[in-house]
């Protein structure tokens, strides 16, 4: 019985060619080195191994040319519904990335920070006001869920579970010190926040009339 064998080149990924035989048992370098077959796992110390080996090296620019020309033609390529449907029943029952998974608070903290301000790629010079600056960050965004929580996402004003947002007790704007306190905080429905809002701003209104009369 003859054996099946062609000899071709590969061209490697980072830079370089490879002499290679294909046999009816697997591809065989010139090193006598048996590559993987379609379909084969790598274990999880070969794949560390490969990535490590790869990290730092900086493609030719003649290899950016010939994977630029090879990749030309795909860019809107659309599935078939065959296609699509396959993908479908293979990824039912599996976790979809990282779906459900929530980031430490050092971990949002650092994301914040490394998107903010000057680091931002919207950054226009420093154009927003510090109200808007404060309401934005995460710092906000915790004190919101906190009170969400401790209120159990229901308006403390009429019960309502729908469309919760928290609420400063006293005014943002006037008691800076009482912005991140939870205690100054309430949960109330986006039809009893306007309400609220007005009659804080009255009540805080008469309080500076008071003290400046005493």
């Amino acid at each position: 019985m003859l054996c099946d064998v062609r000899q071709f080149k590969i061209i490697r990924p980072f830079g370089g060619t490879s002499l290679v035989h294909r046999t009816p048992s697997g591809l065989f370098n010139d090193e006598d080195t048996v590559m993987p077959k379609k379909g084969h796992k790598q274990t999880e110390e070969h794949r560390t191994n490969s990535s490590k080996a790869q990290q730092g090296k900086k493609l030719s620019e003649e290899h950016k040319k010939k994977l630029s020309l090879a990749l030309k033609g795909r860019k809107g390529k659309k599935h078939t519904q065959e296609t699509k449907n396959k993908i479908s029943v293979s990824k039912k029952g599996k976790p979809s990335g990282r779906r459900g998974h929530k980031a430490s608070l050092e971990t949002r903290f650092t994301m914040s920070n490394a998107a903010s301000g000057k680091n931002s790629s919207f950054w226009k010079g420093g154009i927003c006001s510090e109200e808007r600056i404060i309401r934005r960050s995460l710092k906000y965004r915790l004190w919101k869920e906190a009170v969400l929580a401790k209120d159990n996402h229901t308006c403390q004003s009429c019960g309502s579970k729908k469309r919760p947002c928290a609420h400063h007790i006293k005014a943002f704007e006037d008691y800076p010190s009482l912005r991140f306190d939870v205690s100054n905080g309430q949960v109330l429905c986006r039809k009893c926040h306007p309400r609220h809002t007005e009659k804080s701003k009255r009540n805080n209104q008469h309080t500076h009339t008071m003290v400046a009369v005493t």
